[in-house]
C-alpha cells in the first residue's frame, strides 16, 4: 500500500479497489463550505443498462443532478435513482446500485 503525504502534513493511505497488482490510486483534497454538496456513486449508476443497452451514463446522472440541484437531498437522490430506474425500464439487478449525497452546514 503506498502512503501519500497531504498538504496539511498528514500521511494517507491508498485504499485497494480492485485486485489488479499494477492499479495505482491518488487522493486529493477539496476543501468544502457551508451550502456545498457532493454526490458520491457506484458505477452501478452510470453503468445502468437502457433497452438499447447503452449506458445511463454520467451525463444523463449530471443532468438529474443539475436539474434538482436546489431541491433537499432526499428529493435530489430520489429523483436521480428514479431516473435510473426509469431509464433501465426493470429492475436494478445488474450491478450494485448506490448514490450518497451530502451537504455542509
Amino acid at each position: 500500500m503506498e502512503a501519500t503525504v497531504a498538504d496539511d502534513g498528514a500521511e494517507h493511505f491508498d485504499l485497494p479497489l480492485a485486485v489488479e497488482d499494477d492499479t495505482h490510486y491518488h487522493q486529493q483534497a477539496q476543501p468544502l463550505g457551508p451550502g456545498d454538496r457532493i454526490v458520491l456513486y457506484t458505477d452501478g449508476v452510470i453503468e445502468a443498462p437502457g433497452q438499447g443497452h447503452d449506458q445511463f451514463g454520467l451525463d444523463r446522472l449530471k443532468a438529474v443532478l443539475e436539474r434538482f440541484a436546489d431541491e433537499p437531498l432526499d428529493v435530489l437522490k430520489s429523483k436521480a435513482i428514479e431516473a435510473v430506474h426509469a431509464y433501465t425500464s426493470g429492475p436494478l439487478v445488474h450491478d450494485d446500485v448506490t448514490l450518497l449525497a451530502l451537504e455542509v452546514r
